[in-house]
């Protein structure tokens, strides 16, 4: 049978899927030389975006008295929250481009390397992936998502003004009022900007790609009830799941930052911040594991097809078998069983048995536990402030298990 699977790779493809390592600003960061032709240059990329994002803001707050300061809320060394978003987030969201481009590419080929994707269809696939790639590196969704970033600064700026509580670094409040100091003032016009413009950009990313595997959902594919990974042989999807924890770790850390300063300089409880992260959780598995249920419709269909078609093979097979051996007396020693009659019916049963057990989803649950841990990770640092680690290990091994 001749599939796709034997088809050699089209050019066109191939620079279809390459387009989607960009994002919305890859022109824009390729014309000021930031990214060259078939090289991100993330190491690059990650060490200019601390020196603009970060730096500053340390040297302006020295420069200023405001780096260390008796109150806590006044010294950007002790501001969690800054570092966290312009020293840890921006990074690994500059990292996370270089970890999730080659694997997502590879599941794309896969639809096409297996045969899953009907000879009918391929054109409509193509089609599918050619959309994505132009809206990923779409020059005016690059312009939306840095004007949202500004017009979200700008909303918090003026939130800012009615906000009590208190005098802060980059905001101090003095006789005339509060006002931004110098490194405020580049927090708000340079690093607040980079950061939300790289978690912006993930975001429509991820559309993109919940977009892609929806729009592939509703193609007729050929999924196989028995396939040995009990997935219909969707089971590769999962490793979409393994690129996205630097993704959440970044998330994560952006919130665990905030929360440090109220629970570190304010004595506020841990606990007290429970529904923001089960929210932020729900969020992540929402955007990370969502998609993958697209396909769950699919499955299920097969799998109910799939039960009645090897079910009634595995019963007529079955009473032959049992017409042939124990119609009459016959003497089953260790030659009898390894005739083929034994064999077959054994593989029978076990490939019914593989429908039987045939997920809905194409993941396990413990492709879930990277994801979990990464979110979780960052607010350890919070909770050991008032709960043993021990107790906090003892609590994860019991949810694990």
């Amino acid at each position: 049978m001749n599939h796709d699977s034997q088809a050699p790779r089209s050019e066109t493809m191939d620079e279809l899927v390459r387009a989607l390592d960009g994002g919305p600003l890859t022109r824009l960061q390729t014309s000021l030389g930031l990214i060259r032709p078939a090289d991100l240059r993330i190491k690059f990329r990650i060490a200019i975006a601390v020196l603009i994002g970060w730096v500053p803001l340390a040297l302006l707050s020295l420069a200023q008295g405001y780096a260390l300061r008796p109150d806590p809320n006044e010294s950007f060394l002790l501001d969690f929250g800054a570092h966290s978003r312009f020293f840890v987030a921006i990074p690994l969201l500059l990292a996370a481009e270089a970890t999730s481009g080659p694997p997502l590419k590879e599941i794309i080929w896969h639809f096409l390397k297996t045969g899953l994707v009907r000879d009918a269809d391929r054109s409509r696939f193509e089609e599918i992936v050619a959309s994505g790639a132009r809206l990923s590196t779409s020059p005016s969704v690059g312009l939306l998502i840095v004007l949202l970033s500004y017009v979200h600064i700008f909303l918090l700026s003026g939130a800012l003004r009615l906000d009590a509580r208190g005098s802060t670094w980059w905001a101090p409040i003095t006789e005339g009022g509060r006002v931004f100091t110098l490194a405020g003032a580049w927090r708000y016009l340079v690093s607040y900007p980079i950061f939300l413009t790289l978690y912006y950009g993930w975001l429509w990313r991820l559309l993109l790609w919940a977009r892609f595997l929806w729009q592939v959902s509703r193609l007729k594919l050929r999924l196989n009830a028995a396939h040995p990974d009990l997935a219909g042989g969707l089971r590769f999807l999962s490793t979409s799941l393994s690129v996205f924890p630097i993704l959440a770790f970044a998330m994560s850390s952006s919130v665990a930052g905030t929360i440090g300063n109220l629970v570190v300089h304010e004595g506020r409880p841990p606990l007290e911040f429970l529904p923001i992260f089960i929210i932020l959780l729900a969020l992540m598995l929402l955007l990370f594991v969502g998609p993958l249920l697209f396909f769950s419709d699919n499955l299920y269909r097969v799998k109910v097809d799939g039960t009645f078609r090897y079910g009634g093979l595995a019963d007529g097979m079955g009473q032959q078998f049992e017409q042939k051996w124990f119609g009459r007396e016959k003497i089953i020693d260790e030659e009898a069983l390894s005739v083929p009659d034994f064999s077959a019916t054994v593989d029978l049963y076990g490939v019914a048995s593989n429908v039987q057990q045939m997920r809905l989803f194409p993941f396990d649950l413990k492709d879930l536990y990277p994801l979990l841990v990464a979110a979780l990770l960052p607010f350890l640092p919070i909770l050991l402030t008032r709960i043993p680690l021990k107790e906090i290990l003892s609590t994860l091994v019991k949810v694990m298990i």
